[in-house]
C-alpha cells in the first residue's frame, strides 16, 4: 500500500494531462459496445448523485447505450477512485469526481492506486463558492472586521465546517494562514448541525453552503460576511469575495466532475465530454446551476486536468502549512 506524498500530488494534473493521451483498447468507432457503468463515491441522496442520476437519460441517449448508476461511498470517495482507477481501460467506465479527490491525498491518504498515473479527468462540472457567515452576536459585519476580532481575540474564536478535510475545512485554514489569525476548527458531521450551532450562537463562525444560508440570511439568525470562490454568489450580490476583501488569489470551493481510467481513447474522452457540456448548457440545467450556486466548469478534458493541477496544489500546500493529515 503506497502513501500518497505531496510530490506525488503536485504532478497529478500534469500526469493526468498525459493519462488522456494514453490509447486504450477501446476506440470511438466501436465504443460504447455495452453499458456504461457510471460510479458514484457516494451515497445516495446527496449533490454528487443528483448530479451523475440527472446525467444517466441524457447520457443513455447520447450514446446509444444504458448508462448504470452504481453508488460506491466510502472512504470520502477513495473506494470509487480506485476501482475506477483499475477498471478496464475500454471506456464503459466512468465516475463523478468531487472536492474530496483532491483533499484526500493532498493529507496523505494511503492509496492502492497511483493519482498521477491512473486516473483521466473527462469534465468539470462546476464549482460551488461557499459562503463565511456569522452569528448576529459578533461584532463584524466584513471580513475585516472579523480579521480585527479575531486577532484581538487569539484562540477564542471558532468556526464550524461539516468536517475534516472537506473545502469548508481548507477554505478556513487558508484564511488563517493568509490572515495571519488564530481560530479553532470546530468539525461537525454534516452541513445541517453546523448551521444549527451558527444560528444557536454555540459557534459564531460558519463555512457553509451558500444556498443553505439564503433563508437563515433573510431572516437575520445569520450574517453573510464573504465568499470564497474567485466570483460572487448572484443569489447574494452585496457578499463579496475573500479577494475582494483584501486576500487576493483566495479561491477554494466545492468542485463536481467526471473521470474515467487513464488510457482510455482519447477520442471516447472527447465523446463523453462533449455529451457532457451539452446538457449542462441547456437552459433548464443552466437555470438549475443557478440554484445551487454552481459556477464554472464544462470546459474540455485539458481545462480540467489544468483545474485539477492548480486545486491539487493549492490543497497540499494548505495542508502542509495547517498540519492536516488523516492520522
Amino acid at each position: 500500500m503506497r502513501r500518497l506524498t505531496r510530490s506525488t500530488a503536485s504532478v497529478f494534473g500534469t500526469a493526468l494531462v498525459a493519462a488522456g493521451l494514453l490509447a486504450g483498447p477501446a476506440t470511438a468507432q466501436t465504443w460504447p459496445s455495452q453499458p456504461v457503468k457510471f460510479m458514484v463515491g457516494t451515497p445516495p441522496g446527496g449533490l454528487t448523485d443528483i448530479l451523475a442520476r440527472s446525467l444517466q437519460e441524457p447520457l443513455s441517449k447520447g450514446l446509444g447505450q444504458p448508462v448504470i448508476v452504481e453508488n460506491k461511498p466510502g472512504a470520502s470517495g477513495m473506494i470509487a477512485a480506485e476501482q475506477l482507477a483499475k477498471a478496464p481501460k475500454d471506456g464503459h467506465t466512468i465516475s463523478m469526481m468531487f472536492s474530496s479527490w483532491s483533499s484526500m491525498p493532498a493529507m496523505g491518504a494511503k492509496l492502492n492506486f497511483d493519482p498521477g498515473k491512473d486516473l483521466a479527468p473527462v469534465a468539470l462540472i462546476g464549482q460551488i463558492p461557499l459562503l463565511i457567515a456569522a452569528h448576529p452576536s459578533l461584532p463584524a459585519k466584513t471580513l475585516k472586521e472579523l480579521v480585527d476580532y479575531a486577532k484581538a481575540n487569539p484562540g477564542k474564536l471558532s468556526y464550524g465546517t461539516p468536517g475534516v478535510g472537506l473545502a469548508q475545512h481548507f477554505s478556513g485554514e487558508l484564511l488563517k494562514q493568509k490572515a495571519g489569525i488564530d481560530m479553532v476548527h470546530v468539525p461537525y458531521k454534516g452541513a445541517a448541525p453546523v448551521n444549527q450551532d451558527l444560528v444557536g450562537g454555540q459557534i459564531l463562525v460558519g463555512i457553509i453552503s451558500p444556498a443553505s444560508a439564503l433563508s437563515l440570511i433573510e431572516a437575520g439568525r445569520i450574517r453573510p460576511i464573504a465568499v470564497t470562490g474567485a466570483a460572487r454568489v448572484p443569489s447574494l450580490p452585496d457578499v463579496p469575495t475573500v479577494a475582494e476583501s483584501g486576500y487576493p488569489d483566495y479561491d477554494v470551493t466545492e468542485w463536481y466532475g467526471i473521470a474515467a481510467p487513464a488510457g482510455v481513447d482519447p477520442a471516447v474522452i472527447a465523446r463523453l465530454n462533449k455529451e457532457i457540456v451539452a446538457y449542462f448548457s441547456t437552459d433548464d440545467r443552466q437555470a438549475w446551476r443557478k440554484t445551487v450556486t454552481m459556477q464554472g466548469g464544462l470546459g474540455d478534458p485539458a481545462s480540467f486536468a489544468t483545474f485539477l493541477k492548480a486545486d491539487m496544489k493549492l490543497r497540499s500546500d494548505i495542508a502542509a502549512a495547517a498540519k492536516i493529515t488523516l492520522d
